[in-house]
């Protein structure tokens, strides 16, 4: 996407999308003015968990999809955003988790994640399973590197990156345990020049 800036010299109109003009050497793309519904911009975040003797498979996952809002400076994100993922039952005693954020490029941060018991039998209070790992401290990295000059952010270097945890946790396997996985999301649209440095 090429993005417009500065005003054009002239405009003009072909079918339904409107042709701005510009001095030459300069390329800029109008907008286009349609009735069809607007297709939301935005990620899907997902959780996957695994016991030992397995291997991460889309059946052992949730996922949801969040819509990005276009900020002032012509890029799409994601801001401070509470994803909480309801788990299944049946878990496993003994599981390992990963965390694929966003599932296109860009700058990412997760923050505060949690693994909660929300049927905890302490009358409303949940009982917290996973305390807020520090994510460069106690997982692994597949496709990311750490973002210069923005501290806690990530660059994605793929579609498949993600968060992997470096341990597995030891879980409450009582038949009343309702888990949820919750995390503070950012997610950032990256310019083309910083995801094709980033990949090559």
């Amino acid at each position: 996407m090429i993005r417009v800036n500065g005003a054009p010299l002239a405009r003009t109109h072909c079918g339904d999308t409107e042709v701005l003009v510009y001095p030459p050497g300069e390329l800029r793309v109008g907008r286009k003015m349609t009735n069809q519904p607007r297709i939301p911009v935005g990620v899907f975040t997902q959780v996957y968990w695994r016991t030992p003797d397995q291997g991460f498979d889309e059946s052992r996952s949730v996922k949801t999809f969040i819509e990005a809002e276009l900020g002032r400076d012509g890029y799409y994100a994601v801001d401070s955003r509470p994803v909480r993922l309801a788990l299944p039952k049946g878990l496993g005693r003994t599981v390992v988790f990963r965390i694929d954020a966003v599932d296109v490029p860009g700058f990412v941060r997760v923050r505060k994640p949690l693994l909660v018991d929300q049927a905890s039998g302490n009358g409303d209070k949940s009982r917290v399973v996973l305390h807020r790992p520090i994510l460069d401290k106690h997982f692994s990295f597949n496709h990311l590197r750490p973002a210069v000059d923005h501290s806690g952010w990530w660059v994605t270097a793929s579609f498949d990156s993600w968060f992997l945890a470096n341990h597995a946790y030891e879980l409450p396997t009582d038949e009343s345990a309702n888990f949820e996985f919750e995390y503070l999301l950012d997610w950032r649209e990256a310019p083309d020049a910083t995801v094709l440095t980033v990949k090559r």
